[in-house]
């Protein structure tokens, strides 16, 4: 571990608050920081099914899902939309007195007009509770008919969740935000044009339909033939398109050289995910680039949505990520593809399993040495804290829950994609990997564009697996916790003998544990663990010096040294809880309080961390001084995490530009690219550090 006692010459920040940063990373191994959430896709889909054939114009709907014709109009430098359409929705076997949609509030002066059934026909009346509207036809619509809206309305100047127009670069998600009108979150088929002044170029969902003649006066057209939720992009881009089994584009704010690196990356990590869920779902993928400024006030540094992702500029500013593609890219079929009904188990079927897509995509892709690192303390430049010593310190910080528990936001996150990284990993190794794998192949096949529960999901593993596993299902995904062994072991002449022990809850599990000697001589067996104590006999050549259980790190397990550093960083951790949550006031406080308990010596970077999340917290209360002195402060910390240590130097640099303190800000820059060199040079703090 990096030590410091003054002011080198090196190092950004990550946050809660980390703007201008690669995807978001939380700090850990020696400490966590209060890391912003990655709202990149824990995204539940709605209600959907297989595609129905184009409806004419005026004739009756068939089909269960609704179906637009919507024209949307951008006006970037006016921050605003304006849209018009009609949308026909199916026929219920009930009388249609009234009809609710979702429409976000950010769009106002909505007007909706019943064309179809004749006799319904007239002005809505509407109401309107937030992003809920009920209409109310003129005469209630008779059960078994089709119904046909014209809608109007404006919008667009605030920033919402995934929404923003601008010049910067306008996007937005129908998966996170209602900009259009959401009927029970259905998703819709139909056709989508927009208008955009000359020079600036459109993405969409769909297949484009447009001529270049159209598009140099900034028309686009789109068909969208699949159930979709609505999403677009729009900016001044540097386009570029890659031929192949999967048609890969690149929506760019500014042309970059290392497009046809993350073309391949992207590429080597569908081919990967293909493999292990099915058939890739859509025609083609597409990373659209967003502005890290909007992109941040809107919630979010990368997000995926049916056949793209939306990345932040700092994202696409470094090497590519395999972790961090291969959980977005993940998201195409968990969450985007196939939907999940209710509470239970959700957001594993989403969040968690394009983590484990993550997982699958760096071991395949990069190895085993850095797969073993990302399930231990987490993938360079991407989230620290999406591994194992993540969730030790979650469960040290009291912030435990089962995997299977009604998790949303936070949690579902910080869960997820940490010890559930672990349990679909192991899940699958229990099951058989080709069994697992054909499982899941199974689940997308059979509910693409629908829901799927949680039951029906374990029921087809159930079905695939080589061997009873409703006990692996009850220990790593319905009880909190996880497996505490302890390792006994001597050795007499050749013979080798050694006894796991364990506190109940008993965790079942198949552990390697290895025996090493001095000059490097090497055994590795296979022990089945249960109940309080397992014992085994080997016969050895060699003394044996030293034995490790589980060496790679393959089953989630506490061990001595991330228990030590769990408990040291807890205040910390519950500091992060509660910003995340929306409490501030006892973020400081847990913060503060933290400071006063900092132990002695601080072998785990606890001051470091405590006063880099209070400076984070207190940037972005404007209260820039007092978070210089807190910076100064980590700075002078005994202890740190080399890879912090970039961003504590990129937010001393924003604080210093807010105090028109150039002096400070030159030996800031300078200070992080020396930090961002000695941590492994993919810290992304000095592509962020450009754009101040």
């Amino acid at each position: 571990m990096l030590k410091i006692r003054s002011f080198p010459a090196t190092s950004s920040a990550y946050s809660l608050f980390r703007t201008g940063s690669a995807p978001n990373r939380l700090i850990t191994k020696a400490a966590i920081t209060l890391a912003a959430l990655l709202l990149s896709g824990s995204l539940l889909s709605a209600l959907a099914v297989p595609p129905q054939p184009p409806l004419g114009p005026s004739e009756p709907a068939v089909s269960v899902t609704p179906k637009y014709d919507f024209k949307i109009k951008v006006m970037p430098e006016a921050h605003r939309l304006e849209a018009t359409g009609r949308v026909w929705l199916p026929p219920t076997d009930q009388v249609r007195d009234h009809i609710e949609l979702d429409l976000t509030e950010g769009m106002h002066d909505l007007q909706v007009v019943i064309v179809q059934p004749p006799e319904s026909a007239g002005a809505a009346r509407l109401e309107r509770a937030g992003a809920r509207c009920t209409l109310y036809p003129p005469r209630p619509v008779e059960k078994a008919k089709a119904t046909l809206l014209e809608f109007s309305y404006a919008g667009g100047e605030n920033i919402s969740f995934v929404f923003y127009i601008g010049p910067d670069g306008s996007f937005a998600s129908g998966i996170n935000t209602a900009w259009y009108p959401q009927f029970d979150r259905k998703r819709g088929v139909g056709s989508l044009s927009f208008s955009a002044p000359a020079g600036y170029k459109v993405f969409s969902v769909g297949a484009e339909r447009d001529t270049p003649e159209e598009t140099a006066a900034g028309n686009y057209r789109f068909q969208v033939d699949s159930p979709t939720r609505f999403s677009f992009g729009i900016g001044k881009y540097d386009v570029s398109r890659r031929a192949g089994s999967v048609p890969v584009s690149c929506y760019l704010l500014h042309a970059r050289d290392n497009v046809d690196k993350y073309v391949e990356g992207c590429r080597k990590v569908l081919d990967v995910l293909a493999g292990e869920f099915g058939p890739y779902p859509y025609p083609g993928f597409a990373i659209v680039e967003v502005p890290p400024g909007p992109a941040a006030k809107a919630g979010f540094t990368g997000a995926s949505g049916e056949g793209f992702i939306f990345v932040n500029t700092p994202s696409l500013d470094q090497e590519f990520n395999t972790a961090y593609y291969g959980h977005e890219i993940g998201h195409q079929w968990w969450g985007n593809l196939v939907g999940f009904g209710g509470l239970k188990g959700g957001a594993m079927l989403s969040e968690g399993m394009a983590q484990f897509g993550s997982l699958l995509a760096v071991h395949a892709i990069d190895g085993d040495a850095a797969a073993e690192r990302y399930r231990r303390t987490g993938y360079p430049g991407y989230i620290n804290d999406q591994s194992g010593f993540g969730y030790f310190k979650l469960a040290a910080a009291g912030l435990d829950h089962p995997l299977t528990g009604a998790l949303s936001g936070v949690q579902s996150h910080e869960l997820c994609d940490s010890k559930g990284l672990f349990a679909w990993d192991i899940l699958s190794r229990t099951v058989g990997p080709v069994e697992f794998s054909r499982a899941l192949h199974r689940v997308t096949r059979e509910y693409a564009y629908k829901t799927l529960s949680w039951e029906r999901f374990v029921e087809i593993v159930k079905t695939a697996a080589r061997s009873d596993v409703d006990w692996l299902f009850k220990q790593w995904f319905e009880q909190t916790g996880a497996p505490d062994w302890r390792l006994a072991w001597e050795q007499v002449g050749k013979t080798l003998r050694g006894t796991i022990y364990q506190d109940a809850p008993y965790y079942r599990a198949t552990l390697d544990i290895l025996a090493e000697s001095r000059t490097r001589q090497q055994i590795v067996k296979t022990v089945e663990v249960s109940g309080p104590r397992t014992d085994f006999t080997w016969s050895a050549d060699f003394p044996v010096s030293s034995m490790t259980l589980d060496p790679h790190f393959l089953v989630l397990h506490w061990t001595p040294e991330y228990r030590a550093q769990a408990n040291a960083l807890a205040a910390v951790t519950r500091g992060y809880d509660k910003f995340a949550t929306g409490k501030s006031g006892e973020a400081y406080k847990e913060l503060e309080t933290g400071l006063d308990h900092v132990p002695d010596p601080d072998h785990y970077g606890v001051r470091f961390e405590l006063e880099f999340s209070l400076a984070r917290l207190l940037i972005k209360d404007d209260k820039n001084e007092e978070a210089k002195q807190h910076l100064l402060k980590a700075l002078a910390s005994p202890s740190f995490r080399s890879e912090d240590l970039p961003w504590v130097y990129y937010n001393l640099a924003r604080v210093a530009k807010n105090l028109n303190d150039d002096a400070l800000f030159r030996r800031a820059i300078d200070s992080l690219k020396a930090a961002d060199l000695a941590a492994g040079g993919r810290t992304g703090a000095p592509e962020a550090a450009r754009r101040l």
